[in-house]
């Protein structure tokens, strides 16, 4: 089983793919992860901005599916699933292994304050403007596989979320949408 999941800044992602990981005992690959140890190897940094630069760098330079490639070399014999994932490349890549596609979303306020809650960084600096610029910057850079498009992702998608506050809610939803698809 392959799982992947996509969805704008601090939905859920990991949240939902901890879940997963538990209920399909499966492992978890964060494409975000990826990217930083990419970012500490060749800038020293981790912050939003850098990670952007290093994203496009990998995508451009070894396509639009990169992230997905090297997390998929983690999979174990009953599956993975791979989060963060901001590409089309990347989630065509997933659905060509007969994977799942998940889009989570959340409204904005609840998105900001859980950013600010987990205290990564230097994001709990930023104010709810920046954070809504950066995001926009990333909903959509382009219409090739290597760009960031979540907007797109968002409508292949095979199960879409909501993500309010009642993580039970969202995981019992979740498990049943995948269950109706495996």
């Amino acid at each position: 089983m392959i799982i992947g999941i996509s969805g704008t800044f601090s939905s859920g992602k990991d949240t939902l793919a901890a879940h997963l990981a538990e209920e399909f005992a499966v492992p978890i690959v964060n494409t975000g992860d990826i990217v930083r140890s990419e970012a500490l190897k060749q800038f020293d940094s981790i912050e939003r901005p850098v990670l952007h630069e290093v994203a496009t760098l990998l995508r451009k330079s070894h396509g639009g599916g990169i992230l997905v490639e090297r997390a998929l070399l983690e999979k174990e014999d009953n599956g993975v699933i791979i989060t963060g994932i901001r590409s089309m490349g990347e989630a065509k890549k997933v659905i060509e292994q007969a994977g799942i596609m998940i889009f989570i979303d959340a409204p904005i306020e609840v998105r900001y304050e859980r950013m600010k809650q987990r205290n990564r960084d230097q994001e709990t600096t930023i104010s709810l403007q920046e954070f809504i610029a950066r995001e926009d910057a990333e909903r959509a850079s382009g219409d090739r596989d290597e760009d960031f498009n979540i907007d797109a992702i968002e409508k292949i998608a095979q199960v879409k979320l909501i993500n309010l506050k009642d993580q039970n809610a969202l995981f019992s939803e979740a498990d049943r949408k995948l269950k109706a698809l495996i």
